[in-house]
This record gives structure tokens, C-alpha cells and sequence, in this order.
């Protein structure tokens, strides 16, 4: 159970680190089509591992949880300055 906690708090931390984005136009329906877009496009180039045993990460698994969230969010944040959208 601890080590469920462990995960779920690096997990929440990682994502509380991603970046908020406005459109340089303030058109806001542009910035909800580039944020799906660069969600289905994070989630296919830099899927998130899941671990083997849904409960528990083995611990050879932890970094590579880590690693996976790390490059899925940074993939994320360029495709969304790449759309031309700024960080808040």
C-alpha cells in the first residue's frame, strides 16, 4: 500500500508540473483542437508504462513509470509550443 501511495504522489507531482497554455489569438476553441491533438499525438509517440501488477510497481519498474510520465508530458508541452501556443 505504501508503495502505491509512492507512485500515485509522483504520478499527481508530475502532472501538477505541466504547463498551462493560452493561444497567442485568445481563440479559444483553437486551443482545445491543438490540446487534443497533442494529447492523441503525446499518447502515441510517448505512451505512459503501466506496470505488470496493477496494485504494485515491481521496482525495476519505478523509473521506467517515472521516465515514460516525463517524456509523455515533455512531448506534450512541444507539440503545444510547436501549435503556437505560450505557457502562462
Amino acid at each position: 500500500m505504501k508503495k502505491i501511495l509512492y507512485l500515485l504522489g509522483i504520478a499527481l507531482f508530475l502532472n501538477s508540473c505541466a504547463s498551462e497554455f493560452e493561444n497567442r489569438s485568445g481563440n479559444s476553441s483553437k486551443l482545445d483542437q491543438d490540446r487534443r491533438y497533442c494529447k492523441a499525438a503525446a499518447r502515441a509517440a510517448a505512451p505512459i508504462y503501466l506496470c505488470r501488477n496493477p496494485f504494485m510497481c515491481a521496482p525495476d519498474e519505478t523509473s521506467r513509470v517515472i521516465q515514460s510520465i516525463s517524456s509523455h508530458n515533455g512531448f506534450y508541452d512541444k507539440c503545444m509550443y510547436e501549435q503556437g501556443n505560450t505557457s502562462k
